[in-house]
């Protein structure tokens, strides 16, 4: 069972305690990979653990860390009870991605999607995460912000409620949720949604965002916005930034790097990642979405599903978008974010212009034309 669960979680060590939580051992991979695979854990564990208080510096970890040769170190309080567990791994990816979200612990910040009415499963999730998204297509009704209120009060995550497209809804959910901590705007918008052509309902992304920065700056409310939809390259993260969100959501993006779940195949010589909608019918045969997308009975899809090129280490997608939004901020003059709220500029772009912002009178490498 402990070899299944290092293959399955890809951790290579784990600290052995009894069921009030005090620590009797650790075990690693070099404890088990030649072991009897009938042997308990008991019998292969190391016993004498190193061990640390809660009060430890990391650079204090790092010199107790080099003066065992240990790879890993058990956090416990004053009772022996496991309180975290320090490990060389960690203390590599810091260094390697030091911007990366943490919390006052040196935790990675963690979301889940969740559906308002599923109060028990976000309950559940409370234990675990940072923030807790309410993911309906279409947020501002009546059902939905009863449900939110009922779940507001359950839980001590933080709280982003959405879909929404209109400065109303942004504004009832500034005057109606007491505690909301963000909004997520656009309706329709995304790569793999169809809603806005089976429906002919939605909210472009731009449109959404600015409705909705209006309604929290009239209220002077404290609430980001988050832009979800039609992300495709730093120059649209830098235009929804201009028009007011706060930050943004990407699906198709992420969805060709190494880590999205998609499958990688291979078609013509190209890698492609699978890709599909939460609201296509592969993704509610699954019943991924359903309370996103309204009732099991409903039979139309809103969404696609399909392929997108492979891209690589989302690390190296975020850099690129990172260096792109830099140098946009940097042409507006805006060194935060805010100040690109207040400096930046937008202005209608021609049929003929928009030909213009593109590489031109050039023949570029793949082009199908020759000399």
């Amino acid at each position: 069972e402990l070899l299944r669960m290092m293959e399955q979680h890809r951790i290579h060590g784990f600290p052995v305690v009894e069921d009030d939580n005090r620590l009797v051992g650790i075990v690693t991979w070099r404890d088990v990979r030649l072991a009897d695979p009938q042997l308990k854990v008991r019998d292969v564990m190391t016993k004498d653990v190193i061990t640390a208080t809660e009060d430890i510096t990391l650079e204090e970890a790092k010199r107790i860390l080099h003066r065992h040769r240990i790879e890993k170190l058990p956090i416990v309080d004053e009772e022996g009870r496991v309180r975290g567990l320090i490990t060389m791994r960690d203390i590599t990816l810091k260094g390697t991605y030091p911007n990366a979200v943490r919390d006052d612990q040196g935790r990675l910040i963690c979301a889940a999607a969740i559906s308002p009415f599923d109060l028990r499963r976000a309950k559940a999730l409370d234990k675990y995460v940072d923030i807790l998204v309410v993911d309906v297509a279409h947020f501002h009704n009546k059902n939905c912000f009863e449900a939110a209120k009922r779940l507001l009060k359950e839980v001590s995550a933080e709280v982003i409620v959405g879909n929404i497209g209109t400065y109303e809804a942004a504004e009832d959910c500034i005057t109606k949720l007491d505690g909301v901590a963000g909004l997520r705007v656009g309706i329709g918008s995304g790569s793999i949604c169809t809603t806005s052509i089976v429906t002919r309902a939605g909210s472009p992304t731009l449109y959404a965002v600015a409705q909705a920065a209006d309604a929290v700056r009239d209220y002077g409310a404290d609430i980001p916005v988050m832009a979800d939809g039609g992300i495709r390259n730093p120059g649209d993260v830098a235009v929804a930034l201009a028009v007011g969100a706060s930050c943004v959501m990407m699906g198709n993006v992420f969805a060709g790097c190494t880590e999205s779940p998609g499958r990688l195949i291979a078609l013509e010589g190209r890698y492609y990642k699978e890709y599909y909608g939460m609201g296509s019918a592969a993704a509610r045969k699954k019943r991924y979405a359903l309370d996103r997308y309204s009732q099991p009975s409903k039979t139309i899809t809103e969404g696609v599903e399909g392929w997108v090129p492979y891209r690589g280490p989302v690390s190296e997608i975020v850099a690129e978008f990172v260096g792109g939004l830099k140098a946009a901020m940097g042409y507006v003059g805006a060194r935060t974010i805010p100040e690109m709220w207040e400096k930046a500029r937008l202005a209608l772009v021609t049929e003929r212009g928009a030909d213009e912002l593109k590489p031109h009178d050039i023949l570029l490498p793949g082009s199908e034309k020759r000399p």
